[in-house]
């Protein structure tokens, strides 16, 4: 697929950007909104994402068909996957471990996050990954991929980029085809708070017991202190 790449040296969030294009003359496209640096960019329960120059920060647009009937829960272990699938691949490295619902840590240390939001008939991915640099935050640590493989020379965010959207083109199908097997079991085997004490706040409702991982049908399972199976929808 040739997908269009709109870049930028520097924007407010590649996440907007893609809603302007949309209400603009990309509606029912697919395109992709990329930046060297955001200066307000953002991710899940309007958390902030702090940028560096440097790294990889992205908005792929998918346009999907609407009747079919989605497990659109997927599509954050759908991401993280392609994501994994890369750095094994293309890098060797083989060291990150996933974190529900939508990070990708290396020994605890962040390194990339997913926003995943759906607009009619559109799904916007959002990417944000420490390739060359990392901020330094008092409230989380943080790593690059740079770093971790031990380079003296920068990774090419656009090489990346180009991988990344092959994979998540295969995996995209999968998931419209509704073969979510292969998702779930790659997204369980690098999840490192599989039978680990977990605890989650979901707007009024908080979830607490041993993390299970994601079932069958990809929505996560905690086992409370009864024994009882949780399922967070």
């Amino acid at each position: 697929m040739n997908i269009p790449i709109f870049h930028y040296l520097s924007i407010d969030s590649t996440q907007d950007e893609v809603k302007r294009l949309i209400d603009k003359d990309m509606k029912n496209k697919t395109f992709v909104v990329a930046a060297d640096y955001q200066t307000k960019g953002y991710g899940t329960h309007g958390r902030i994402w702090q940028s560096c120059v440097g790294n990889m920060l992205f908005t792929a647009c998918f346009h999907i068909d609407i009747a079919k009937k989605l497990a659109f829960n997927l599509l954050s272990p759908l991401v993280s996957c392609s994501i994994i699938d890369i750095l094994q691949e293309k890098f060797g490295f083989s060291n990150t471990q996933l974190k529900w619902p939508n990070d990708g840590v290396v020994n605890h240390k962040k390194m990339f996050g997913i926003l995943i939001e759906v607009i009619d008939s559109h799904v916007l991915i959002g990417v944000g990954l420490n390739t060359n640099q990392h901020p330094n935050l008092s409230n989380r640590q943080t790593t690059c991929l740079k770093e971790e493989l031990g380079y003296n020379f920068e990774i090419d965010n656009h090489v990346f980029l180009n991988h990344f959207l092959k994979k998540l083109e295969m995996y995209l199908k999968e998931w419209e085809d509704g073969n979510y097997v292969s998702i779930i079991t790659n997204w369980n085997r690098h999840c490192y708070q599989i039978h680990q004490p977990f605890q989650y706040q979901l707007g009024a409702r908080s979830f607490s017991g041993t993390f299970l991982g994601l079932n069958s049908e990809g929505f996560p399972q905690i086992k409370d202190d009864t024994d009882g199976i949780i399922f967070i929808r």
